[in-house]
């Protein structure tokens, strides 16, 4: 009988949960598409030579000394849980409401000029404008300016005659996730691998790093066209890390074969 051949091509879900100061995972998450999730088992050994005058040296110890592993996960889904693995950030929800002045622009605005409208808000509707005319500002006319609801922008078409620095009395504007940029490290995780080897349907494969400090992405694409044009694959989020031992446990995790 032709022996089994033992190749493997993993297929499956990676799923990540947070630790609570014993080191036990708390909920799990599904991450998306992850066509990567790999590690580099390493040893480091110390090793020595005897000498001897009347031949070559000779090696009489090669003794194990370090365990490393360097993890690598590649993630392709752009959710916010995700992106706060990928900046290193927090994400929070700015939640749908109206703004209320009043907050001023800078002085000096000249006509044709272009700003970000104050209050740190996207899906910008409803804007008002006055200036800051003694007593009784002036409601800045709607076509002496345009608004980008989205970026958010406004820019200044006629400055005319209006008293500066022009005020923000309100707005409204709409849902956003915000995951800020490099403000705390990941938490370490837990990481597991469930799936199958394509190589031999029957089998399924199951894998376990108990505790992994991630880092950042190496590189966040906001937009990576070439002189082609538009690129023709989706971005990729590329984090590498290093997997630490619970304490008191003499592995980082295991592997099941079943």
């Amino acid at each position: 009988m032709a022996k089994q051949l033992e190749y493997f091509i993993g297929h499956g879900d990676i799923l990540i949960a947070q630790l609570d100061p014993n080191y036990n995972p708390l909920a799990f998450r599904d991450v998306g598409e992850a066509p990567m999730f790999e590690f580099d088992p390493t040893t480091d050994f110390v090793d020595n030579f005897a000498t001897s005058k009347a031949s070559p040296n000779l090696q009489d110890l090669h003794l194990p000394i370090k365990n490393t592993a360097v993890v690598h996960l590649t993630l392709k889904e752009r959710t916010a849980k995700n992106l706060e693995l990928e900046l290193y950030g927090v994400n929070t929800k700015d939640a749908a409401g109206a703004f209320a002045g009043p907050a001023p622009f800078p002085s000096g605005i000249l006509s044709g000029d272009r700003y970000l409208i104050p209050g740190d808000h996207v899906g910008i509707t409803n804007l008002v404008l006055h200036d800051s005319t003694p007593t009784t500002p002036l409601t800045v006319d709607p076509t002496d300016y345009t608004v980008d609801p989205d970026a958010p922008f406004v820019t200044f078409i006629d400055v005319g005659t209006y008293v500066q620095p022009f005020i923000v009395q309100g707005y409204d504007y709409v849902d956003a996730e915000v995951v800020t940029i490099l403000e705390r490290p990941t938490p370490e995780l837990c990481i597991i691998f469930d799936g199958k080897n394509l190589a031999l349907p029957s089998e399924r494969i199951w894998c376990r790093l108990d505790r992994v400090a991630l880092s950042a992405a190496a590189k966040v694409s906001l937009k990576s066209g070439t002189g082609a044009g538009t690129p023709t694959e989706v971005a990729v989020y590329e984090l590498t890390g290093n997997a630490l031992v619970i304490p008191g446990n003499t592995s980082f995790g295991n592997y099941r074969l079943y």
